[in-house]
C-alpha cells in the first residue's frame, strides 16, 4: 500500500464545508502520528449553497446560439460531435462506435468515459442502457498503482541477452564484459589483479607496438542486393557511391531528414548488385528499418533488398602494425601486400577450409583488418588468430581499450553521433556531396547549421598531462563566473593516450574549428572538478592517417 491519504473530491467529497472538515481531521491524524502532539485546530466556517441531490447529465449544457467542444473521453480525446457522426455514419453497434472514435481505448480502458459515452448513444437512439449494450471491459478492472503495473525488478529478463559465438571463449580466458545495445562484448580481459584501467592500458599498447584481435561479430551488418542498390546508397549516404569498384569498401554517414547524423559505417561492393553494409551495434535495427521504410515508403520503384545478417557473420579484427604477418599466415595463398590488398580493399578466401571474407579497414587508426567467417565457424577462427598470432605477441583487446585507440586518433563515434550533431560538427563536412542529393540535404542549410562559429570536435588535453578528464564535463571560459556558468562545449569521451602517455579527451566545442591552442576549463559538477585544458586537434595521433595505409 503506498503511503498517501486521499482527501477532497478525489475521495467522493464534493462540498467545500465537507471537503474542509475531512481534510483537517485526516490532518491531524497524521500530524498526530508523526510529532506525537495532539494539537487541534478550528476548522473554518463555511457559507455555501445547499444542495441535496447532484444532478446527472452525460455531456455539459451547450448555451444558447454556442458550438464548444465537449470532451467525453479525457485520454483520447473523443468528443460529443465525433459520437454523432459514427451514429449519423451508420454505426449502430457500441463496439463499432467504439473504435470508429477510439471512446474508452486508452489507458484507463473508459473507467472515466464509457458511461458518459454510454448514455449519450442511449439518448440519441432513444434506447436505455441495457439495450445499447457496453463494450468489453479490459484490465485493470479498478485503479492500482504504477508501481504495480511496473512490477518487480526481474533484471535482464525482459529480453533476450545475445552473444558472439566466441563467448565462451571469452568467458575462459577471464574477459569482463559490458552491455552493447542488446549484446555483451569484452569490455577487458583480465590478468591476475588487473584494473579496467591497466587491461584496457595494456590492451591498447599492445595493439600500437604488435597486434590485437577484437570480438566485432555485434556490429550491425545489413545484406544488400538488386541493380538499383547503388543508387540506394547514393541517396542515403551523403557521399557517391556510383561509382564504387567491385572488391572495394567506403566509409558513409547517413542523416535522418532533418539534418543530424543518424549512423556511419562501411559498406563494401562484394559483386556488381551485391552490397554489405556494417552498421553501429545500437543503431543496427534502427538502420535496417530505415532502410526498408525508403524502399517501400518513399522509393518503391528503386529494386533493393535488404536484409539483417548480423547474426551469420562473426568478425574479428586484426589490428596493429604486425596484423599484415598474421594475416599472411592465416591466408597464405593470396597476396596481403599493400598492392595486393590496400586500405579499403576486399578479397575472399579460405581459413583452413573456411570460406572467409577479408576487408581492409580499420577502426583503431592502426594498420588493420577485419576477418568474417559463417558464425558456426567464429570460435574456430578465432582460435586459430590467437594460435598463429602467438609468435606475433598477440592479445585480445576489449572496448575500452578500442575506443581508447580511437579516441586518440579522433574518429567519431556513438558518443559524439548522439542525435544532436551534423556532419561539420563531426569533421565529415568533406563526404558531404554539394552534387547529388540525399536524405537531409536541405536540413543542412538551415541558419544555425551553416553558422561561422558553429560547434565542432576536437582535442583536449590537461595542461598538468595528468588529470583525466571526467566525460560530461562542461568547457567554459572562466572557472569562477557567476552560475549559470556559459559552457562553449562538453567533453565526449576521454581516455589515457598509451601514444604519449597522458589524458586526452575529444569535445564537441563552440567554434571549435578556431579554439586550437586556447586554453579553457573543464568543470564536472558531478566529481567536483574543475581542470586547465587546453584545446588541440582531435587528431592526437598519426593526423595524416598514414598507419591505416601502410
Amino acid at each position: 500500500k503506498q503511503e498517501e491519504t486521499t482527501v477532497g473530491s478525489a475521495n467522493g467529497v464534493f462540498t467545500l464545508e465537507e471537503t474542509l472538515k475531512t481534510s483537517f481531521e485526516v490532518g491531524h491524524k497524521l500530524s498526530k502520528k508523526i510529532t506525537n502532539k495532539d494539537n487541534k485546530v478550528s476548522v473554518p466556517q463555511v457559507t455555501e449553497k445547499k444542495s441535496t441531490q447532484h444532478d446527472k447529465f452525460w455531456c455539459v449544457p451547450l448555451p444558447k446560439g454556442k458550438k464548444y467542444k465537449r470532451f467525453l473521453d479525457f485520454q483520447n480525446d473523443v468528443a460529443v460531435t465525433d459520437i454523432e457522426l459514427a451514429l449519423r455514419e451508420g454505426y449502430r453497434s457500441i463496439e463499432h462506435v467504439k473504435r470508429y472514435t477510439t471512446l474508452g481505448m486508452a489507458t484507463d480502458q473508459g473507467k472515466t468515459s464509457n458511461l458518459n459515452g454510454l448514455q449519450l448513444v442511449s439518448n440519441f437512439e432513444n434506447k436505455i442502457v441495457p439495450e445499447v449494450g457496453h463494450t468489453t471491459f479490459r484490465p485493470p478492472y479498478t485503479p492500482v498503482t504504477i508501481g504495480a503495473i511496473v512490477g518487480r525488478e526481474v533484471g535482464k529478463h525482459s529480453k533476450p541477452t545475445r552473444k558472439s559465438p566466441m563467448h565462451l571463449w571469452h568467458e575462459k580466458n577471464d574477459a569482463v564484459f559490458v552491455d552493447a545495445g542488446a549484446w555483451l562484448r569484452p569490455r577487458y580481459y583480465k590478468q591476475g589483479n588487473e584494473t579496467l584501467f591497466e587491461a584496457s592500458k595494456r590492451e591498447a599498447t599492445n595493439v600500437r607496438k604488435n597486434v590485437g584481435v577484437c570480438d566485432v561479430t555485434t556490429l550491425g551488418k545489413i545484406d544488400i542486393k538488386g541493380p538499383d542498390t547503388a543508387e540506394l546508397l547514393n541517396r542515403v549516404y551523403t557521399n557517391a557511391w556510383l561509382k564504387l569498384p567491385v572488391g572495394k569498401a567506403r566509409y558513409g554517414a547517413m542523416l535522418r531528414e532533418d539534418g543530424i547524423v543518424m549512423d556511419d559505417g562501411t559498406t563494401t561492393r562484394i559483386s556488381e548488385n551485391h552490397y554489405h553494409m556494417t552498421t553501429t551495434t545500437a543503431q543496427a535495427a534502427n538502420v535496417l528499418s530505415h532502410l526498408e521504410y525508403y524502399l517501400q515508403v518513399v522509393w518503391p520503384e528503386l529494386n533493393a533488398n535488404v536484409v539483417s545478417t548480423t547474426e551469420q557473420w562473426a568478425g574479428a579484427a586484426i589490428a596493429g602494425p604486425k596484423s599484415r604477418e598474421v594475416l599472411q599466415k592465416l591466408f597464405p595463398d593470396i597476396n596481403v601486400s599493400n598492392e595486393g590488398l590496400p586500405f579499403m580493399g576486399y578479397i575472399e578466401s579460405n581459413l583452413f577450409g573456411v570460406h572467409a571474407r577479408i576487408f581492409r579497414i580499420s577502426f583503431s587508426g592502426e594498420l588493420a583488418y577485419e576477418v568474417n567467417v559463417e558464425s558456426d565457424n567464429g570460435n574456430f577462427m578465432w582460435e586459430k588468430i590467437m594460435e598463429i598470432g602467438k609468435e606475433f605477441e598477440i592479445q585480445p583487446y576489449g572496448t575500452e581499450a578500442l575506443s581508447t585507440l580511437r579516441i586518440e586518433m579522433g574518429h567519431v563515434a556513438g558518443s559524439e553521433l548522439d542525435g544532436r550533431t551534423i556532419p561539420y560538427d563531426n569533421s565529415l563536412e568533406g563526404m558531404v556531396s554539394k552534387k547529388k542529393d540525399f536524405i537531409g540535404k536541405r536540413s543542412l542549410n538551415r541558419e544555425a547549421f551553416i553558422a561561422k562559429d558553429r560547434q565542432k570536435v576536437v582535442g583536449v588535453v590537461p595542461l598538468d598531462k595528468k588529470t583525466s578528464i571526467p566525460e560530461g564535463s562542461h568547457l567554459v571560459k572562466d572557472e569562477n563566473a557567476k552560475l549559470p556558468n556559459p559552457k562553449l562545449g562538453h567533453i565526449s569521451a576521454s581516455c589515457w593516450s598509451v601514444e604519449y602517455n597522458n589524458p586526452f579527451s575529444l569535445a564537441i566545442l563552440h567554434d571549435g574549428k578556431n579554439m586550437i591552442g586556447e586554453k579553457l576549463f573543464a568543470l564536472s559538477p558531478l566529481k567536483n572538478k574543475s581542470i586547465p585544458v587546453e584545446i588541440v586537434s582531435s587528431h592526437y595521433v598519426d593526423p595524416k592517417g598514414e598507419r591505416v595505409r601502410s
